[in-house]
């Protein structure tokens, strides 16, 4: 007789754990591929259901009483040891496709400009003038043109242009100008405040597969998801590890300093 009773159940078997573990990601990674396809094809995304999802991160939840990571590993270290394990279902590949789709889809934002400087200069971004701009915060003045020109489609370019060279002929009212330009700031402010709408609506429509993609834990995709460009990205993890720098020099001072030691900077 077994000392206990779990002693005479059969031993797991892995391989049929793991043929189980795959049956049910393919659907879920089916799923994926039909969102990213579908952008690619300019079509209404096709987005992938929450129950779909949820299938998704519980094959990985699953994979980690078989993987080698340990038990604090972020879901994305998971997932990069089941695609080396199966690289025939290409895992990564589809979840690299959906973030791309999902950026296409998405767009740029406006305020990203506005973030990144306000990262670099470690300020607060809502203290932004451009996006006080955008935001309709304030109301805009002549001189914003200069500013909003880049963001603007080229009808609205060439219509500034237009009211420049008006400006510098002779005979043309001064006051005629100076509105015609306020009536183009509003207009322009107005397009602007749109479209940042459009793409607040679009993050909203995205919001399940979005918080899917933060679940992973992986930081580059995390910052895909918030309409910036590579730049701007790359901003940000140099304002991170300056951050990261800063806490270990202010840790290391600290320990310095209950010590009884003076810290000289070499």
């Amino acid at each position: 007789m077994p000392r206990d009773p779990f002693d005479a159940l059969p031993k797991p078997d892995r391989k049929k754990f793991g043929i189980a573990l795959k049956k049910h990601l393919t659907p879920a990674l089916e799923s994926l591929k039909k969102f990213s396809d579908s952008v690619r094809a300019g079509r209404y995304p096709d987005w992938p259901t929450k129950k779909e999802l949820s299938l998704f991160m519980r094959q990985v939840e699953a994979f980690r009483l078989i993987s080698n990571r340990s038990a604090e590993a972020h879901p994305i270290q998971v997932i990069r040891e089941m695609n080396h394990r199966w690289p025939r279902l290409e895992i990564v590949a589809a979840l690299d496709a959906v973030v791309s789709s999902l950026e296409d889809y998405i767009g740029r934002s406006l305020l990203a400009d506005a973030y990144a400087e306000a990262m670099k200069r470690r300020a607060d971004p809502r203290e932004s003038e451009w996006r006080r701009l955008i935001l309709r915060l304030r109301n805009p003045t002549p001189e914003d043109l200069q500013k909003m020109g880049d963001a603007l489609p080229e009808t609205f370019q060439a219509m500034i242009k237009l009211v420049a060279r008006l400006q510098q002929r002779t005979g043309v009212p001064v006051d005629l100008v100076n509105q015609l330009k306020e009536a183009l700031a509003r207009t322009a402010q107005e397009y602007l405040f749109t479209k940042h709408q459009v793409f607040i609506g679009r993050l909203e429509l995205a919001r399940d597969l979005r918080r899917f993609i933060h679940d992973l834990h992986d930081r580059r995709y995390t910052k895909r998801l918030h309409g910036f460009a590579q730049e701007h990205v790359r901003d940000w993890e140099k304002a991170e590890r300056r951050a990261r720098t800063r806490a270990r020099v202010q840790r290391f001072r600290h320990a310095q300093k209950s010590a009884g030691r003076r810290y000289v900077p070499s």
